[in-house]
């Protein structure tokens, strides 16, 4: 039945903004290998718990203004994160989801 198991799905994101700069790649259905540093050790160890009990092999890196804040940090591999995972299971960015619900019409209510 190895033909009816899904493909090996993988995709990466970069995400750099004036406060991080985020490399995400995900391999989903895999080992439950993680890479992860963000300059956090707690939001790593967080990450890579992820990564084991979801069996994706993750591999995130960031860095960031962690001298001023963990904020920035934090959301923006979660947003980079997001998508990545969007990507791999073929759903559109948040983003991309708005411009499409922006460009339909609505149809009148009755």
């Amino acid at each position: 039945y190895s033909f009816l198991a899904l493909p090996y799905q993988t995709a990466e994101v970069k995400r750099k903004t004036k406060e991080t700069d985020v490399y995400v790649k995900i391999a989903l259905s895999n080992s439950g290998q993680g890479e992860v540093d963000t300059g956090l050790k707690f939001f790593d160890h967080m990450l890579e718990q992820f990564s084991k009990h979801s069996l994706c092999d993750l591999d995130i890196r960031v860095t960031g203004d962690l001298h001023i804040d963990e904020h920035h940090t934090v959301e923006d591999t979660a947003l980079a994160l997001g998508d990545t995972l969007c990507n791999t299971i073929l759903i559109p960015s948040f983003e991309e989801y708005q411009a499409q619900a922006s460009t339909r019409r609505r149809s009148p209510r009755i």
